[in-house]
């Protein structure tokens, strides 16, 4: 392949000098023709902002990869900085396709079907009125700020066996935090007739987190809650699950640069660390699944220098404490809609299900449902099926965890509040 970086547009024999194409960016297309790169995304308030790899030869234009980031609204040098970086990996991750035989990851079904950008310069009255409209939005979010702050918080209820596709999310109840703390992240696992709910734990003020753990008997009441886990960094996100006789805890630990695993010693309130995943790494909510006899983790990565929510990664053992192998799709989503994870996957009906964060508009401002289509050691396909936002809780504008585990369902979300006088 040909991979082309500037230039005018090529013609002629050059589109078949190369075997896959001559390769370019669409981003680079635009340019050529006198269109800014990513800034109609600004201008129209679009919540995404898509990079796409392309391949031209002499029987027309191809799609060979395509992301999607978050649009950085206030900024179009941050808006092209986290995308063009990220973009830079596009090329190494097809020629990894073609070496392993692989089909274009274009083929992916992405959250929502990609908006069409105008193909020509702004006028001088739409950059002014982009730099008005973003003046005034980011006056408004100070002005906010001064007087509220964004809290979140975790509802539990009892599971109500109402498939996840017709689930109205209704009869959430949330659980009490004090007032300089709040909750979030929440995993329940089932042990015995007795469910252990563990989450974030974090200080409103700095918002530094530790890991809290509390119990829900038959009788419905929660036992005094606890810390169980604690370090001079942030903690988040406390993957808890079984693998033969022990307990494990994956918590997010992208603060200290790595993923960690640690084992119940005992559960659920002492935990020791077992083993480092991962070092220097910028990796959240980390997620294992068993399948096919195989442990599953998905996280999502920083790569390149693009954002951490935008692209989920897949590894596999079989053992925690074993060895990790990457898969061969990663990134096995590049999408910010869809990409971090928001809790286990879970089954219905033999379907199995996973939940992704949405952080288009926001951070976790809701998520999205994707079936699995496929998971196995050479390929990895899911279909976005339902997005889930806060309406479930009046008040709230972001939700980003959902666990269905044992007999108890648990969620969060995020309400602003009053600052005290």
């Amino acid at each position: 392949m040909l991979l082309q970086l500037g230039f005018g547009s090529l013609r002629g024999a050059i589109l078949g000098a190369a075997r896959h194409g001559v390769w370019t960016f669409a981003h680079d297309e635009l340019a050529r023709q006198g269109v800014p790169p990513l800034f109609w995304e600004l201008a129209q308030d679009t919540p995404v902002t898509e990079t796409t790899l392309l391949a031209r030869d002499a029987s027309g234009t191809r799609v060979l990869y395509r992301s999607f980031a978050s649009t950085q609204r206030n900024s179009l040098h941050r808006n092209r900085n986290g995308a063009l970086w990220k973009a830079s990996e596009f090329a190494i991750r097809c020629l990894g396709d073609l070496a392993a035989g692989l089909p274009p990851r274009a083929q992916q079904t992405p959250a929502e079907p990609p908006s069409k950008q105008p193909e020509r310069a702004p006028r001088a009255t739409e950059i002014v009125h982009l730099v008005a409209t973003t003046a005034a939005r980011v006056a408004r979010n100070r002005i906010r700020l001064r007087h509220e702050h964004a809290r979140w918080f975790i509802a539990l209820r009892r599971r109500h066996g109402v498939s996840i596709l017709d689930d109205d999310l209704a009869g959430f109840e949330p659980l009490a935090a004090p007032p300089d703390r709040f909750y979030a992240d929440p995993c329940v696992i089932r042990v015995g007739d007795v469910d252990h709910l563990f989450f974030e734990d974090a200080d409103v003020a700095s918002g530094i987190a530790v890991i809290r753990w509390l119990a829900i008997g038959p009788d419905g009441v929660p036992s005094p809650s606890r810390v169980v886990l604690e370090r001079d960094y942030h903690l988040s996100y406390p993957f808890v699950f079984r693998f033969g006789d022990a307990f494990y805890m994956i918590p997010e630990t992208s603060e200290n640069r790595s993923i960690e695993l640690y084992r119940g010693a005992p559960f659920p309130l002492r935990w020791e660390l077992e083993k480092v995943l991962f070092h220097d790494v910028v990796a959240t909510d980390s997620t294992v699944h068993l399948h096919q006899g195989r442990l599953w983790l998905f996280t999502a990565m920083s790569a390149a220098g693009g954002a951490v929510n935008d692209e989920l990664f897949l590894f596999h053992a079989d053992a925690p404490h074993g060895d990790w192998i990457a898969h061969p799709r990663n990134p096995i989503v590049s999408d910010v809609r869809r990409a971090r994870p928001a809790g286990p996957l879970f089954s219905e009906s033999g379907v199995l299900y996973r939940p992704g964060q949405d952080c288009a508009d926001e951070y976790g401002s809701a998520f999205w449902v994707s079936r699995v289509d496929r998971l196995d050691e050479r390929e990895y396909h899911e279909t976005p099926v339902r997005r889930v936002d806060a309406g479930w809780h009046p008040g709230a504008h972001c939700t980003h965890t959902l666990c269905r585990g044992g007999d108890l369902e648990a969620i969060d979300g995020r309400a602003w509040t009053r600052l005290a006088r």
